[in-house]
């Protein structure tokens, strides 16, 4: 099923009455005990929790109606095989009976709903869970950090009364800008519990085609105990992406800053002691394309070069400690298995022109049972990839790096190396 418009707010459609206040809520936790739990390892733990129910890509297909097109151009059943080639994804979770737009008068009403019926429960749901799994309470956090693609307005205030939140309000780069803040101001975090929740609720918002089934509906935390003792990012930028093939075909998700110019990149995220906001993201009716040939364009013409070039630079400020792509782990956004097997051969590409070593250069996929979850992937996959030693291999006692990218929807390119002792 293909459709040529996203959704519409309420202004464009016409109010249809207050929603029932238990849609949405009936499957919330129907799968929360399928959690993946990190319990606390060199520093880090956390989970990621499926919201709703599990969708194999059979159900994905049937619900949806996906069809591809043949030789011909002509549309055949797709498989569930064929999915999971196309995606890289066997499941994903989504939750029932989330009301539409056009059941709200303003779009402010519709994401008021959203935050005090999913985001909110969702997000309690994961700290009780991510604080048992570290066997730590609430008052052993230090510094609390929230985060969420499509974010409501007070979501830090709901979710954490009292508290003094960091709010991420980005895309897939939110985990990324996670690490940039804890490099950046580091004096505020060193020594310090970091404990971060990120509620995704993306399905709502997705439209009816092969993008929902690459998006999952969860909620993921991260857990830094005693930031800079075993677990410390030492380096770290965000660089804007701007899009001037219109891959993406951006539009802006929150109202513009004061003398915000959309033509000058480096205004695309507003930063404050209290949080980061970025104002692209891909315009719902395009989502389409971000799955196609496109996207891998973009990919390689934009964000693997900032790869290099953040790597390079690291390189030119510290030549005693550099860092070897063929011999580190790049813990890439996990959007896309196919996308991440492309980049990883398109990166190697790019290296031997420049007659570097890319027999090992790795960008390992491992989130094919969980499904696109945007912002914290990157956070998701770093807790599974330092605990695989097929990754990386602690038995020699030393401290490990990793580089950790997020990419895609909001136009920026997060590159952050990290240490876990």
């Amino acid at each position: 099923m293909r459709i040529e418009d996203g959704p519409h707010f309420a202004q464009d459609v016409g109010y249809a009455g207050p929603p029932n206040p238990q849609e949405g809520q009936t499957n919330l936790f129907a799968n929360k005990e399928n959690a993946i739990r990190f319990p606390p390892f060199h520093g880090l733990s956390g989970i990621v929790m499926p919201l709703g129910r599990i969708v194999s890509n059979e159900q994905a297909i049937a619900e949806l109606g996906l069809t591809r097109l043949n030789d011909n151009n002509e549309p055949i059943p797709l498989t569930p095989e064929g999915l999971a080639k196309m995606t890289g994804f066997r499941q994903r979770s989504w939750i029932d009976g989330v009301p539409s737009e056009n059941q709200f008068p303003t779009q402010t009403s519709y994401g008021t709903w959203l935050r005090d019926n999913l985001f909110v429960p969702a997000g309690k749901e994961a700290i009780t869970q991510g604080l048992a799994v570290a066997n730590m309470q609430p008052e052993d956090v230090d510094r609390w950090v929230v985060g969420s693609t499509d974010g409501p307005d007070g979501l830090p205030e709901a979710l954490l009364p009292g508290k003094d939140a960091f709010y991420i309000r980005a895309a897939c780069p939110a985990g990324g800008l996670l690490l940039h803040e804890l490099w950046q101001r580091e004096d505020q975090y060193l020594g310090k519990n970091v404990f971060a929740v990120f509620s995704e609720i993306l399905s709502p918002v997705t439209p009816p085609d092969i993008t929902r089934a690459i998006f999952a509906d969860t909620v993921t935390t991260v857990l830094v105990q005693n930031y800079g003792e075993r677990f410390r990012v030492l380096h770290s930028a965000f660089v804007p992406t701007p899009d001037t093939n219109n891959v993406l075909q951006a539009r802006p998700l929150y109202e513009n800053p004061p003398g915000f110019d959309w033509s000058d990149p480096s205004q695309m995220v507003q930063i404050t002691d209290r949080g980061m906001t970025v104002f692209y993201r891909p315009s719902t009716s395009e989502y389409r394309v971000v799955i196609g040939p496109k996207l891998a364009e973009w990919v390689k013409e934009s964000v693997l070069p900032t790869i290099i070039s953040f790597v390079d630079s690291y390189n030119k400020m510290h030549p005693d400690e550099e860092i070897d792509l063929s011999q580190i782990v790049i813990v890439g956004h996990q959007a896309n298995g196919k996308m991440l097997t492309n980049s990883e051969r398109n990166l190697k590409g790019l290296l031997a022109k420049k007659n570097q070593a890319v027999s090992r250069v790795r960008m390992p996929f491992v989130y094919d049972d969980i499904g696109n979850t945007s912002g914290p992937a990157v956070l998701g996959a770093l807790n599974m990839i330092v605990r695989d030693p097929q990754y990386v291999d602690f038995s020699d006692g030393k401290p490990k790096r990793l580089l950790v990218i997020g990419f895609g929807a909001g136009l920026l390119c997060t590159c952050a190396l990290v240490e876990v002792k």
